[in-house]
């Protein structure tokens, strides 16, 4: 199995690093806000049940500490669940992140989380919750903004579009964190119009198959040379080795994938951490980044 051996490489690949504050507070956890750890810590399998309720001065303390462990650049998307069947059905993950940072459930709906702020109706917000029509303006979840939907794209157009220097960079460059797409999103769906704007400015890498998404994200997740330096050993990119058990499943699982066999040869390529970490900088520019906020919500709410 693929799966099993991948638990292993990525419990030292992928780093709780990303726990960690960028620098400064930008938003102050308010000083009656329940401490994380005081509060339910899990929405998997029903959300929206009454024994779950939490205050809003705790989902407002949640989005704080995020907001202070993501980059000034960063723009965090969270999406609601399809409908609520299933979210309650647990098969939606996003739709209990959703609840778990703002305690709002509405199929449709969209949470936007950033340090640097964007501008929402001519003011600057670090936190907008974006709602449909159909849903009233929730005042009583302390979100700094609430919004319609319908102003999804004239809010995100101008994160997406930064403004070209002439001199082959970028001002204003900001950089979009998302969760993993969930499957089976139909394409008539607010969603998949929501997805289908951000794709079409920052396009991501296109891989193939659930499988060469998790080889991909551990991949690029290294974190340090000895890492680095496994991680060749297991896979047999080096002129010594030859692939492991776990290293021959991974390069099985990837074998059909384009843009994986270009990581590879670039792993296989460069022999030190920092020759691979330039590489991948690179080829991440520009394209969301998938790993850092599963990784924190995942231990935000496994803490008790």
């Amino acid at each position: 199995m693929l799966l099993r051996p991948l638990a292993r490489i990525l419990a030292f690949t992928l780093p709780i690093v990303a726990l960690c504050s960028t620098g400064p507070p930008v938003n102050a956890q308010p000083a009656d806000a329940p401490a994380l750890q005081d509060t339910p810590a899990r929405y998997d399998d029903a959300p929206l049940s009454a024994a779950e309720h939490v205050s809003a001065a705790a989902h407002r303390a949640r989005r704080d500490m995020l907001l202070n462990a993501l980059p000034g650049n960063a723009v965090a998307l969270v999406f609601a669940a399809l409908d609520r069947t299933r979210q309650n059905g647990g098969e939606d993950r996003q739709g209990g992140d959703l609840f778990y940072l703002t305690g709002a459930a509405e199929p449709g709906s969209v949470l936007l989380l950033a340090p640097g702020g964007v501008q929402v109706e001519g003011e600057t917000a670090v936190e907008v919750l974006f709602v449909p029509q159909r849903d009233p303006a929730q005042a009583d979840l302390g979100i700094q903004r609430v919004v319609s939907t319908d102003q999804f794209e004239a809010v995100l157009q101008p994160v997406l579009v930064d403004a070209d220097r002439g001199d082959g960079t970028k001002e204003g460059a900001r950089t979009l964190y998302l969760l993993p797409r969930a499957d089976g999103v139909p394409q008539s769906s607010a969603v998949a119009e929501q997805r289908a704007l951000i794709d079409a400015h920052r396009p991501p890498a296109q891989l193939s198959s659930r499988e060469a998404r998790t080889v991909f994200d551990t991949l690029v997740g290294l974190d340090s040379p000895e890492a680095y330096a496994e991680m060749r050993t297991l896979l047999g990119l080096t002129p010594e080795t030859d692939p492991t058990e776990e290293g021959t499943q991974m390069l099985a699982a990837v074998a059909d994938d384009a843009v994986m066999q270009d990581v590879l040869d670039a792993v296989r390529d460069r022999p030190t951490f920092d020759g691979w970490t330039a590489w991948r900088d690179a080829f991440l520019a520009g394209k969301p980044d998938t790993r850092f906020l599963r990784a924190y919500l995942d231990q935000a709410r496994s803490t008790k």
